[in-house]
């Protein structure tokens, strides 16, 4: 196995976009699994005050190349939005990003 060094790591692009159908919006986004920066955050979430799933869908909405669509000041818009199309991000993003204990499984056995 290659031995990696700092510059490999934090040049690898390991933030791959995966298209997911919403058809309640009529058409398909792209998401991307969380940095641990923004996995950390969810953690801190007021749970009285934030939805989990919108800030899961503001961070990971994203265009094809990875960068994100929305910011934290759209996250109340998001929160106006159906929520089987919100829940369906928020299990795309879970899978991929191995925040799920399916998908956490996975990446343990690798």
């Amino acid at each position: 196995m290659k031995l990696l060094n700092r510059e490999a790591i934090l040049a690898a692009r390991d933030l791959p976009t995966k298209e997911v159908s919403v058809p309640e919006w009529g058409g398909s986004v792209f998401v991307r699994p969380l940095s641990i920066s923004e996995a950390e955050r969810l953690m801190k979430l007021d749970p009285k005050k934030d939805s989990y799933q919108v800030a899961v869908a503001a961070m990971a909405v994203c265009d094809k190349d990875g960068n994100s669509m929305f910011t934290e000041e759209d996250m109340a818009a998001l929160a106006t939005k159906s929520s089987t199309a919100i829940m369906r991000i928020g299990v795309a993003v879970q899978e991929i990003s191995a925040l799920s204990v399916k998908a956490a499984e996975q990446v343990k056995g690798n």
